[in-house]
């Protein structure tokens, strides 16, 4: 059940739930995502439980990706001054929370109190950098920073900086329901955990959100949400690169008249990263050997089941405006340098060695030191993990 065209934002949900059978008034669509399910006082940014999809229904960033990768506005426009130090963001028109009050640059100057400086959000370079919120009008407010920082791109991020309404907490300040701007009002909790939310828009659906925790065994056996769809106690099941069903059931799925596979392109990038400093890999001839040698057609074939896209640049093909250039042909000669023979040498600790992320799996790597030298980095399996769902078709 892989909806591999529902993107983390679950503005695709609503796309999922639209087209799954049509169901009775009373009967919500059961949708199920990676998450722990429990009660509503995970459903807020500022708490790193409960899942992204969940909370997407509801909330809405400041900015946002676009189709393309690019920044676009979500809840605000901007304007950048002051060389990067400053930004002026001017809310959309007519925004409002779910509950009917409009959206306002006070609501937003209180939400980023609750998030600027505190150390568990520090994973988040504008944590540091922010120094301050000023409002200007009701629908105008400025962040400055300390120094020129691309602050956009961390404003996308769900957690912490999708904004909440001052209708989420009571007097005393403690948040007591998920309210928002987003496309989904949160409706409540059913007696066995799940999440019920329905659309803003006039005759939307009811869904219900499935938390299904990962679990600690091998993810190509953790099926559970496979299992739930054929038995017909799930409508749709919503997830993206870092699920690792296998292809083989999903194939079969997909053969199924009763069920539809969807797929979009997805952003993630999976690669190799070389030793830069010091061993073989220090030679920008080894590494382009190395680069030449590996057969990303037969990894996306043979290890994800067709289900990703063969990539030759630093981001996915996905994120459109990145620079290309041709795969490179064949590999160039032997370095003449004596690099190459260091080889056998015992290799010194560093920073910048591979590790595997998920063990045992060998098919993914991740860059474990930050470097400029983008080029000195070879796409290895799955390099554009696609986001995934599958949902049973119209009987």
């Amino acid at each position: 059940m892989r909806c591999e065209r529902l993107v983390p934002r679950l503005a695709g949900l609503a796309l999922c739930a639209l087209a799954v059978p049509a169901q009775q008034p009373e009967q919500p669509i059961r949708v199920a995502v990676r998450a722990r399910a429990g009660s509503a006082d995970r459903l807020t940014p500022l708490r790193y439980l409960g899942g992204f999809e969940t909370k997407t229904l509801v909330y809405e960033t400041l900015v946002e990706r676009g189709p393309d990768g690019r920044i676009v506005p979500g809840l605000a426009s901007w304007q950048i001054a002051d060389e990067g130090r400053t930004f002026r963001f001017t809310l959309r028109q007519g925004a409002t929370w779910q509950d009917g009050t409009p959206v306002t640059a006070r609501a937003v100057q209180t939400h980023f109190r609750r998030w600027v400086g505190l150390p568990e959000h520090d994973w988040l370079p504008a944590n540091r950098h922010v120094t301050g919120v000023e409002v200007e009008s009701d629908d105008t407010f400025v962040v400055r920073l300390d120094e020129p920082y691309p602050l956009l791109g961390d404003l996308a991020a769900i957690n912490p900086c999708a904004i909440t309404a001052p209708g989420s907490r009571d007097w005393e300040g403690e948040f007591v329901r998920p309210l928002g701007s987003g496309p989904f009002r949160f409706l409540g909790t059913t007696d066995d955990g799940c999440w019920r939310y329905q659309g803003i828009a006039p005759g939307a659906p009811v869904v219900e959100l499935h938390g299904l925790p990962r679990s600690n065994m091998d993810p190509t056996v953790d099926v559970r949400p496979l299992d739930l769809l054929e038995a017909g106690e799930l409508d749709a099941f919503v997830f993206g690169w870092d699920e690792d069903l296998p292809p083989a059931r999903l194939d079969r799925l997909d053969a199924d008249p009763r069920f539809v596979v969807d797929t979009a392109p997805g952003t993630s990038v999976v690669y190799l990263s070389f030793r830069l400093l010091d061993g073989p890999t220090a030679d920008v001839h080894v590494r382009r050997r190395i680069a030449a040698a590996i057969d990303r057609d037969a990894l996306v074939r043979q290890l994800e089941g067709g289900r990703a896209t063969p990539c030759h640049a630093w981001a996915a093909p996905a994120i459109r405006f990145w620079p290309r250039r041709p795969a490179r042909g064949r590999p160039p000669p032997p370095p003449t340098t004596p690099r190459a023979c260091r080889c056998a040498s015992p290799p010194r600790a560093s920073t910048r060695a591979p590790c595997a992320s998920r063990a045992p799996s060998p098919r993914s790597w991740h860059r474990t030191a930050s470097t400029s030298r983008s080029s000195s980095c070879t796409r290895a399996n799955k390099p554009n993990r696609r986001s995934h769902s599958s949902r049973r078709r119209p009987t």
